[in-house]
């Protein structure tokens, strides 16, 4: 009976070792299907990308004006050591605009006297957005550094210079009431 059991035993194992050859088999069969699909399918979708591409430049360039092609600046701000990375205007200051740089530093500039109104330093990383309040005369600063910096230009001294600010640092916990 142990022999029994045992031939018994050893033909379920082939078995099963067999199925599972043939389950494997057909799994690698079907990664390569998928595999060739997926190259045809990328191959097809760069092909679609550049024809479409193709047609909106061509179609632009019908429609558009050219004299709106054509812009040409009236005047450059210059001030910022390293790229700049967001601009925003205010609504409650139209001559006001602030720029946020790669240089740690967010300038406010009076657009119509072309001059710095307010510089402001207080990032430790890049700036990546400066927005204005929609009805105060403040700016909300976000940062690479992982923080977040809100001036209050009434509060804050009007100069060319580096200024002197009322500035709070927030992290992802905690709130700022204004």
């Amino acid at each position: 009976p142990t022999e029994f059991i045992m031939s018994e035993l050893e033909r379920r194992i082939e078995t099963l070792l067999n199925e599972l050859t043939v389950a494997f088999a057909e799994l690698v069969h079907e990664n390569e299907t998928l595999r060739r699909r997926l190259r045809q399918n990328q191959n097809r979708n760069s092909l679609g990308l550049s024809r479409i591409d193709h047609r909106f430049k061509s179609m632009f360039r019908q429609v558009a004006k050219p004299e709106l092609q054509q812009w040409l600046p009236v005047h450059q701000l210059t001030g910022h050591q390293d790229g700049i990375l967001d601009v925003s205007t205010s609504p409650i200051n139209h001559y006001f605009a602030a720029t946020a740089s790669v240089d740690c530093s967010v300038i406010v500039w009076d657009v119509c006297r072309k001059v710095q109104s307010y510089i402001f330093n207080h990032h430790a990383g890049a700036v990546n957005s400066a927005r204005f309040h929609p009805s105060l005369p403040m700016i909300v600063t976000g940062s690479g550094d992982e923080t977040s910096a809100i001036f209050n230009l009434a509060k804050t001294r009007h100069s060319s210079q580096t200024a002197s600010t009322t500035s709070v640092a927030v992290n992802q916990e905690e709130d700022v009431e204004l």
